[in-house]
């Protein structure tokens, strides 16, 4: 995790470690570099930053064996999609080693390969020896997300809330809020929009708001980083997001949503869930003019049946115990 790579990575670690956690094991969380640390920290994790460079994983093969060696390790889990063919299959070497995959562009020497997608069942791995366990069964949300409860709108959407992961490159916040502004201005009583972690600047934002004059600017809020995501998405009425780990945590949840598309490794999902009915896509934000789609998906979003729907699809397609069944399955082999 850091500014070029999206914070996803990290929180389905961290949902694996806290179940883990609760079952008796040991966790180490292991990192390039330090930009991990506050949210490692925050939640009481052993960190160790192994200080190379995240965009050359063989570099850090001495380092990794060294300390797999002088701890004992015995299951490591790896996410990064800077992986290579030479990575996996020396570590596996040394320790069972179980990759989280999402692309399938790596023939991956494990013993077990992770590929929790909506589409994961396209894709075809057939490395002798690992063992393949996919489906969303395995999302690994975070622990808020074991419970939710059908479920079923009973009056048209009336809160929206807008978010973009970590940095917001391509300005979705800011370009979502301007179209709202000028088309949907009486819509939604309320309208939050959730600044990522490395968001620069929120006071544009504000700025942007108060373009709409006095009524419109009281009904948005601007917030940074939230630690309770499951209470802002079941306050919510609909829901626009980019299309990485949170579409998991929405169909959860069954709040309606929208993506868009942010980074090339999300296309897939986007494109499952649009096509099986789930999550309706508007677009790649980084080439093509997405805000009226949003626009057009909102209002489709009036119709309290089609929201239904939706909530009924999103909830049968994600149960939010993906990361209790992935602890399972690792504390399994560490026993």
């Amino acid at each position: 995790m850091n500014p070029v790579i999206a914070t996803g990575h990290l929180m389905r670690c961290l949902s694996i470690a806290e179940a883990a956690v609760e079952m008796g094991e040991e966790i180490t969380i292991i990192s390039a570099d330090e930009y991990p640390s506050s949210m490692v920290n925050e939640k009481g994790y052993h960190h160790i930053v192994l200080g190379t460079d995240w965009r050359d994983m063989k570099s850090e093969l001495p380092a990794m064996k060294k300390y797999i060696d002088d701890n004992a390790v015995k299951v490591l889990l790896i996410d990064s999609y800077q992986v290579t063919e030479e990575y996996l299959r020396e570590l596996n070497t040394v320790t069972k080693v179980f990759y989280i995959d999402d692309l399938n562009e790596c023939i991956c020497h494990v013993t077990g390969l992770i590929n929790y997608a909506c589409y994961a069942d396209d894709m075809k791995y057939d490395t002798e020896g690992t063992e393949y366990y996919k489906g969303c069964m395995y999302a690994p949300l975070r622990k808020m997300f074991r419970d939710c409860k059908p479920r079923i709108a009973t009056k048209k959407p009336d809160r929206l809330l807008v978010m973009s992961g970590g940095s917001d490159p391509c300005d979705m916040i800011g370009r979502t809020l301007d179209v709202i502004r000028d088309n949907l201005p009486d819509r939604y009583s309320e309208m939050t929009f959730i600044c990522g972690r490395y968001y620069e600047n929120p006071e544009e934002l504000k700025r942007r708001a108060a373009k709409g004059g006095t009524d419109f600017e009281k009904r948005v809020n601007i917030i940074s980083t939230v630690e309770n995501m499951r209470e802002y998405l079941e306050k919510a009425d609909v829901v626009i997001s980019a299309g990485g780990t949170t579409m998991y945590e929405v169909c959860a949840v069954g709040v309606p949503t929208i993506s868009f598309l942010l980074a090339d490794n999300q296309r897939y999902n986007v494109n499952w869930l649009n096509e099986h009915e789930i999550i309706p896509y508007a677009g790649d934000a980084r080439t093509d003019a997405v805000e009226m789609n949003i626009v057009d998906i909102l209002k489709r979003y009036d119709d309290i049946d089609t929201i239904n729907g939706y909530s009924k699809r999103m909830q049968g397609l994600v149960d939010g115990l993906g990361a209790v069944r992935l602890a399972t399955l690792l504390r399994g082999i560490n026993e």
